[in-house]
Formats: structure tokens, sequence, C-alpha cells
């Protein structure tokens, strides 16, 4: 299966989630394949967003993926949910991300050259908290991406594809503001 594709609120998250498939190939048609997997993850630095904050990240929620067949091609669609806690380990102050987010490919096109172009759309929000419960940065909208994948001579399997280019065609739509700069006073 094609790994995912990280769509977060701010670089903190996207280095530590997997959230969203992107991908494409040659096949049959068949009923769409429905796969659920959670998505836990623990994570503890010393220089969070760049601000010598000592801090713990704990990741919980879970993503769909729907593979389905059309016109010969391979479509991936993912809906993720994501909860994350942030705790600064040195004073206990614990502030929370929401993300709730789907890609679907929208345009698979197979190149003739071993190649294929996956024009896929993006959309959901996150949204960060306070201590307090109160919101302190959100990130909302849409965005699609234009990829190019190498099948590298194999068609069927999707584990060797590589990227080859990646475009963004239409930059989020919504609100984007900066983690990192809600997240360091809430955090101190």
């Amino acid at each position: 299966m094609r790994r995912p594709r990280s769509t977060t609120i701010g670089a903190a998250i996207a280095a530590l989630t997997a959230g969203l498939f992107l991908g494409a190939g040659h096949a049959t048609a068949a009923p769409p394949t429905r796969i659920t997997t959670p998505l836990d993850f623990y994570f503890a630095g010393d220089d969070f967003c760049g601000a010598g904050i000592s801090i713990e990240i704990v990741g919980v929620g879970e993503e769909q993926l729907q593979v389905t067949q059309r016109r010969g091609e391979t479509y991936f669609s993912a809906h993720a949910r994501l909860d994350v806690s942030f705790t600064n380990t040195e004073t206990g102050v614990t502030i929370t991300s929401r993300e709730i987010t789907r890609f679907t490919d929208l345009h698979v096109t197979d190149n003739g050259d071993g190649t294929l172009t996956i024009v896929s759309f993006g959309t959901g929000f996150a949204m960060a908290y306070d201590s307090d419960g109160r919101i302190i940065a959100k990130n909302t909208g849409q965005s699609r991406l234009r990829t190019t994948l190498d099948l590298n001579g194999t068609p069927d399997d999707f584990e060797d594809d590589t990227v080859i280019s990646e475009e963004l065609i239409l930059g989020s739509t919504g609100t984007n503001d900066d983690f990192c700069e809600a997240a360091v006073p809430a955090l101190t």
C-alpha cells in the first residue's frame, strides 16, 4: 500500500503524523477496499519550535483509507482524525490540537512512460487549544496538489513507487495561523 502523506497544523506535528494517502496504479475494477489504521505516537524533545522548550508530544487518532479502481487506475481517499497533546516537561503546562483532514485523488493520469501524475484535493481543519480550552491557532480550508510518481516498472506494486515531483497547485484557502507562534507562549 502506498505510504501516507502528512498534513498538519504546523511543522512540529508534520514530522510526527502519517496522515494522508496519495497514489495510483494499474488494476482491474473491484469493489472499494477500506482500511482503518490507528495513529498513535509519542515523541520527546528539548527544543520545541526552536524555543528551547522540553516537550512531550502524544498523539492519538485514526485514519480511514479507501482504495477504488476507476478507468484502470487506482484512486486513494483518506480521512484522518488526530488529537495531540503537547506538554512542557518543566512546567507541566499542556496544550492540545485536533486535526480532521480528508485527501482524495481527483485525477490519475498514466503518462505512458512508467510514471503517473495525480491531482489530489485536501480539505479539513486543525485547531490548537491552550490549557483553558481556548482556541489559540487554526488552519482551515482546502488545497490541491499535483504529484508525479515513478512506478519503477511495477505498476501493481505501490511499495516501490517514488515521488519525482510535487507541486502545490492551490494553496490553503482558509485560515493559516502560525502554530509555533501561538504554542510557545501558551506553553510557558
